[in-house]
């Protein structure tokens, strides 16, 4: 994704009504409580895929009540890969609406020590590694806005490829007020990013966990793109106790897009649109000088 190029975006999302025999999760014979199921993809700015997306699954909710004209539907449910989010929320006027996703499962995840060249930013006791069907580590720190997000964000991640192979994304919190932290966060697969759903719900995970927020009770989270809300509880799972956080906020519809598949499907055919790539001048598609 390119927002130079191109739309641009953190995350593409990819969405099909979920077959009714289909049983390939060991969720879907509880879908029963929800009014519709679907199988989805998330994809990373960079074309990794990605594991989980709390925004994203909470504006696949206002899209899906859009596009079938309603308000408000009973809860959906989303597979994502062997793991299901269960989204709910409503329209409330021509442009926004307020969605929720409950990621059902989460745990807490051991992290060896990290190096001590970090302890500038933060004291090595105040790391936490939290899965919410993505890994993150949530950080705490005195003062977010002091924090190079990108290269210590990155550094950490170095750090903990003995735990998180392919990567993970590193959020640093510092605490507002009793049940209001800030957040930013560097996202695996789209760099430093303007909010994180899935973050937002495992920085409420470590803060509960720590006993530094209660369960069971909302946590706001002050991301640079707004302010999430995260309840969260604990609850048995197969492997053992976990947490269940259900993420909130607003969401908005920003536009309704025409894709030329032959574009996407033949790159050579852009040439014939923006012969810049060909090496002439770019033009749009009117023909007049860019």
């Amino acid at each position: 994704a390119d927002r130079r190029k191109g739309i641009g975006f953190d995350q593409l999302i990819l969405c099909g009504r979920r077959a009714a025999s289909s049983n390939s999760t060991p969720s879907s014979s509880d879908d029963t409580e929800c009014g519709s199921s679907y199988d989805v993809e998330f994809y990373n700015a960079d074309g990794s895929k990605a594991l989980s997306c709390g925004n994203g699954a909470r504006c696949l909710g206002h899209y899906l009540d859009r596009q079938q004209h309603r308000v408000k539907s009973p809860p959906r449910a989303l597979h994502v890969g062997v793991r299901r989010l269960i989204v709910s929320g409503g329209i409330e006027s021509a442009t926004h609406g307020h969605y929720c996703v409950n990621f059902e499962s989460a745990r807490l995840v051991g992290l060896p020590p990290l190096p001590r060249s970090l302890c500038a930013h933060f004291s090595l006791d105040r790391a936490f590694g939290v899965s919410v069907g993505n890994p993150h580590c949530v950080v705490l720190v005195d003062n977010v806005e002091s924090i190079d997000v990108l290269s210590v964000g990155a550094a950490i991640g170095e750090a903990l490829v003995s735990v998180f192979p392919d990567g993970c994304n590193v959020e640093f919190l510092s605490r507002q007020r009793p049940g209001q932290w800030r957040m930013r966060v560097l996202e695996r697969g789209a760099g430093v990013t303007l909010a994180c759903g899935s973050g937002a719900s495992a920085a409420s995970v470590a803060l509960c966990a720590q006993g530094l927020e209660k369960l069971d009770s909302p946590i706001d989270i002050v991301a640079d793109g707004g302010v999430l809300s995260v309840t969260t509880r604990r609850t048995t799972h197969a492997d053992g106790d976990s947490f269940a956080p259900v993420l909130c906020g607003r969401t908005d519809y920003m536009a309704t897009l025409d894709i030329d598949e032959e574009r996407i499907t033949n790159p050579d055919s852009w040439d014939r649109v923006h012969p810049a790539r060909a090496g002439g001048n770019p033009v749009d598609a009117g023909g007049k000088g860019a």
